[in-house]
């Protein structure tokens, strides 16, 4: 990475140039300090799987309480992914450090060296705590014995409403994360073919310099390092969906109206959400009751001194304010403009959600403490339980609490049992989210309380089809009949 100097040898002589000679040895000898700093730590994956493999073999010597094969082999995974990406961070830094003034150079370094050191050691203390904490205990004479057959979903339906029914369940909370929001038809982020995968940072207000790094990394458009230099990239890229929150242009869905009704019927203890889409909001439920773990597109807020804006103030500038790099409002500014707070006057207004690089909002870790001990029931509904730390609330539930994942795909193996067998603590019902919470109210009895007119649509269509379904009359006879 860095070019090698020769040094320049000391004259015999004195001469006029003797001073500046000094300064340029000292600056060279700076300089290959700082490159043998930075070719030392080029290999940061044999410090960390040697500090992993310390933790693990220390877990393992513990009374045997080690967590679940595939646990561990999802963390190594993750490792690893972790320490390539750190990789190509320090290839960056390596670049700004080959362009970096010299009297910077150590300086700059050593901050690097130091955040780097930092993330290895939270990465290393977290793979400890999901290996003592979050291993999965389950009978061993039971995992492969084909005389222990598992539930079937409809028996699994069956217990969770009779649970409720019966008063078993008095506290319901419920995690959930974008799957809940599928039917509504609200634009993805993460999966193949949404926002992160089609970003294009040649249409964004933004140099040459943020441009490379938003196609290096597209979540960089949504990071506290770009917006605290350019917030332009960040209104571009959310422009429709502010505006498209504010009209209420998605509507709930049978996974947002169970949470209302398990309030109405005065069983929900918490919805921790991490979805900004404000549905649940939308849905009645209570902001009391609502944690927004990564914030949420119903309010807005600087982001530098946090003072709270007018939500509809702030709506209307993002009309003014941002072009519109969509092509779908032909009514919008050809340039975009950054929106100064009215307090601190620095342009940092946006919605109320959380970049990444900033910290999680101090409820989240508040009720965790004083609400979720309460849970009898936890669902977990819509999410694949890898983003930190919501991921982590399954295990911080009592030893008691029942958990149920619903999800397309199974999630949190080998932390959750997920199969299926009688008197398990966990259950998981494999499908779409509106299938299944359409099923759940129907056992409960509230699916004729339902208000299709607040549904969105493809809820909604669910609904009505169902409905026609169970009205049909049966058919009875022969198979010829």
């Amino acid at each position: 990475m860095f070019r090698q100097r020769a040094k320049v040898q000391p004259s015999l002589q004195p001469h006029p140039n003797s001073e500046r000679e000094k300064n340029s040895r000292e600056g060279t000898d700076l300089e290959d300090e700082a490159r043998r700093k930075h070719t030392d730590s080029r290999s940061p994956s044999s410090n960390t799987e040697t500090r992993t493999t310390v933790v693990l073999e220390s877990a393992q010597n513990k009374g045997g309480e080690v967590a679940h094969e595939t646990r561990v082999r999802q963390i190594c995974s993750e490792l690893e992914a972790a320490s390539a990406k750190t990789q190509q961070t320090k290839e960056k830094v390596a670049a700004v450090l080959d362009s970096s003034p010299l009297k910077s150079l150590e300086q700059r370094w050593q901050e690097f060296q130091d955040a780097f050191d930092a993330m290895n050691r939270k990465m290393v203390e977290n793979i400890a705590r999901s290996l003592q904490r979050h291993a999965v205990h389950v009978d061993a004479n039971a995992n492969d014995d084909p005389k222990i057959p598992s539930l079937s979903q409809a028996d699994i339906i069956h217990d969770i409403a009779q649970g409720i029914h019966t008063g078993m369940y008095k506290s319901v909370s419920m995690l959930t994360g974008a799957g809940v929001s599928v039917a509504s038809g609200i634009p993805d982020f993460r999966s193949p073919g949404g926002m992160y995968d089609t970003l294009r940072p040649e249409l964004l207000t933004a140099n040459a310099k943020e441009r490379k790094a938003m196609k290096l990394d597209p979540t960089t458009v949504v990071s506290w390092g770009l917006f605290q230099e350019n917030p332009l990239p960040y209104l571009e890229l959310r422009r429709p969906f502010i505006l498209g929150v504010a009209k209420e242009e998605w509507k709930m869905t049978l996974a947002h109206y169970f949470q209302k009704a398990l309030h109405d019927h005065a069983i929900l203890n918490m919805v921790y959400t991490q979805n900004i889409d404000g549905l649940d909001q939308q849905a009645g439920i209570p902001q009391t009751k609502i944690i927004n773990v990564h914030g949420t597109m119903a309010e807005a807020q600087c982001e530098f001194c946090a003072t709270m804006e007018d939500q509809k103030t702030f709506v209307n500038k993002v009309k003014m304010n941002v072009r519109d790099i969509y092509g779908q409002n032909p009514g919008a500014p050809k340039k975009s403009t950054p929106i100064l707070c009215s307090h601190c006057k620095k342009p940092g207004v946006k919605q109320r959600t959380v970049l990444y690089g900033r910290t999680l909002p101090p409820e989240f870790y508040e009720s965790q403490k004083q609400d979720l001990p309460q849970t009898d029931l936890l669902i977990v509904a819509g999410t694949s339980l890898t983003v930190a730390p919501a991921c982590d609330l399954p295990y911080n539930v009592g030893a008691s609490t029942k958990r149920v994942l619903i999800n397309r795909e199974k999630a949190g193996q080998g932390m959750l049992d997920l199969r299926n067998r009688p008197g398990s603590r966990d259950y998981f019902l494999h499908g779409d989210c509106d299938d299944i919470f359409l099923k759940l109210l129907e056992a409960l009895g509230w699916l004729s309380d339902i208000p299709l007119g607040k549904l969105c649509d493809n809820s909604k269509r669910l609904v009505v089809e169902h409905l026609k379904r169970r009205a049909m009359p049966r058919r009875t006879g022969g198979p010829d009949t």
